[in-house]
């Protein structure tokens, strides 16, 4: 007699900032419930860089690093177990996926390697262990599988955020973070690149940035009459997150205030109420975001260039995939942005901006959740992993470090 008691299973996107969970019904082929947590893991840093370095200087806190993060993702599931009422003994597996460094960490394997020169991960293909090897208490029977990697930059969010797109042919995917992965799709090839960033997305490098917390600013309108922010929390503001610093960059560019240089203009180039917000600070134009009797929050010229850097790295990563598949722009249908940085922004700053070329801007669709979705996909099809691993060998990697043909279009995209 067929045993007809439902399996469930818990789909894993170990997120940099934040960690996305789902309970997953797996014969009824139904997602019952999600959750979203803070990445421990910020209390040694805000970005994978940091945490890199944290390691390298204290070998033992990867331990600590991996207990935190395990000790999160469960308090998550036994919730989620509980919210939907369904026995622990019920659970039979866990899929999980990030970016290469959040996969190590997850299972306990050192990072490092991925930090030096040839920059290899310790691991690529997928990899499946009970739940005790990984720190967990739930039931002995429950396996824990974690999403192949492309490369010691192409993770297996990338691998997951592309599996679980709607169409996949004439396609650009971009996650945006401090290693922004770009995926290029058309006919039977598939390929991939890791484009440097740093942190300026998160919220880091950035002389008042911050992570997306209360009294951060997540919205900014640049007008002539002038400016108005939004805080997480209706706080003060005490610092800028990077979705908010793109959009402050956009409203510069809108109104004249930064030229296609990146240069911030002398306050009598500008001929709007803006001019009187434009100062020096340490010998450096800066502009002035929010002032109150308490202080002020401003955007220096470092910044700008900052952020010239990382949309550069993108804009040039992008077009050496385009290059390296021969296609001319017109062939690629939908530019699929993913990633917390990404979904956060419009269409209209991504192009004033030139994270994405001006061309793209009524392609562009906006994917949220991509990753968890793409783990959940490998969860409700019967052939999940299979098609997964499959799909990670079939990426081709593209590397950009040190190459002419990147420094001369990273050059090129420099200016707005």
């Amino acid at each position: 007699m067929e045993d007809k008691t439902p399996r469930y299973s818990i789909a894993i996107d170990l997120g940099t900032t934040t960690i996305g969970l789902s309970l997953v019904e797996v014969e009824a082929k139904e997602v019952v419930a999600r959750e979203f947590v803070e990445n421990p893991q910020r209390r040694w840093g805000a970005d994978i860089l940091s945490r890199l370095s944290a390691i390298e200087r204290e070998p033992s806190l990867l331990k600590a690093m991996q207990q935190a993060t395990v000790e999160v993702c469960q308090n998550a599931i036994k919730g989620l177990l509980k919210k939907a009422g369904v026995e622990e003994g019920l659970l039979a597996e866990i899929h999980c996926a990030g970016n290469p460094v959040m996969e190590h960490i997850f299972l306990g394997i050192s990072p490092l390697s991925i930090a030096r020169v040839p920059y290899k991960p310790a691991f690529r293909k997928a990899k499946r262990a009970g739940v005790a090897e990984c720190g967990f208490d739930l039931p002995h029977h429950v396996v824990v599988y974690t999403f192949p990697l492309v490369s010691g930059f192409v993770g297996g969010d990338a691998v997951a955020s592309f599996f679980a797109l709607p169409d996949v042919d004439g396609v650009i995917l971009i996650d945006i973070g401090t290693n922004s992965e770009i995926i290029l799709s058309f006919g039977n090839d598939i390929y991939a690149t890791s484009a440097p960033a740093g942190s300026v997305f998160e919220g880091g490098d950035i002389s008042c940035g911050m992570a997306p917390v209360e009294g951060a600013i997540e919205r900014v309108e640049i007008t002539e009459e002038g400016v108005k922010v939004e805080t997480i929390g209706g706080r003060r503001p005490a610092g800028l997150t990077g979705s908010a610093f793109a959009e402050t960059v956009a409203g510069l560019i809108s109104n004249g205030i930064i030229d296609s240089s990146g240069r911030i203009k002398e306050p009598d180039e500008i001929y709007t109420n803006l001019a009187s917000r434009v100062k020096s600070i340490g010998g450096k134009k800066a502009f002035v975001l929010y002032r109150d009797a308490k202080g002020e929050l401003s955007v220096i010229q470092d910044d700008v260039r900052l952020f010239q850097l990382a949309k550069a790295s993108i804009r040039a990563g992008t077009e050496i995939l385009l290059k390296r598949a021969g296609l001319e722009k017109t062939a690629i249908n939908k530019v699929y942005v993913t990633g917390s940085f990404g979904v956060r922004l419009s269409k209209e700053v991504l192009t004033k901006t030139g994270i994405v070329g001006k061309e793209f801007f009524g392609k562009i669709e906006f994917f949220r959740d991509g990753a968890l979705r793409g783990v959940e996909r490998s969860l409700l099809e019967e052939d999940g992993a299979y098609r997964v691993e499959a799909l990670a060998e079939s990426i081709k990697y593209v590397p950009l470090s040190g190459t002419r043909a990147f420094e001369k279009e990273f050059t090129r995209e420099i200016n707005f």
